[in-house]
């Protein structure tokens, strides 16, 4: 028995007996909020919602250990610091790949991947055509 059947069974043992139209209301709403399109559909799409939610709280779980945050800390807080984490990783990269080209101008940067783009493709056809004469 899945988690569902348990908590439907506990919940009609726990509490009075819901009218025939609400139950069928419950249903039909939850058919609308999660595309069910047959009633056949509805317990494997609860057991999927649970699965999700199950999967999406431990990587919330994760993500909050990870970022040092603080349990009670909202999602949106999360996507914030993630947000921070990645403009900072950019701003490195971006002053890697300009001490790699050793220039600040962008527009010296953009002559530098040009030159690169002329003088490479030759050798990769050399390669291909060594590859090609080796069998591979």
């Amino acid at each position: 028995m899945d988690k569902f059947t348990l908590g439907k069974t506990a919940f009609i043992k726990n509490s009075q007996r819901p009218s025939l139209p609400t139950l069928f209301a419950i249903v039909s709403h939850f058919q609308k909020l999660f595309d069910v399109n047959s009633l056949n559909g509805v317990y494997p799409r609860m057991n999927e919602v649970y699965t999700k939610l199950g999967e999406m709280t431990n990587a919330m779980r994760n993500l909050h250990e990870l970022l040092e945050l603080d349990s009670s800390a909202p999602p949106t807080v999360v996507v914030d610091t993630v947000g921070k984490l990645c403009d900072i990783i950019n701003e490195n990269v971006t002053e890697q790949v300009q001490q790699l080209l050793g220039t600040q101008d962008i527009h010296s940067i953009i002559r530098k991947l040009e030159e690169h783009e002329c003088f490479f493709p030759p050798f990769q056809a050399l390669i291909q055509d060594l590859l090609c004469l080796l069998g591979e």
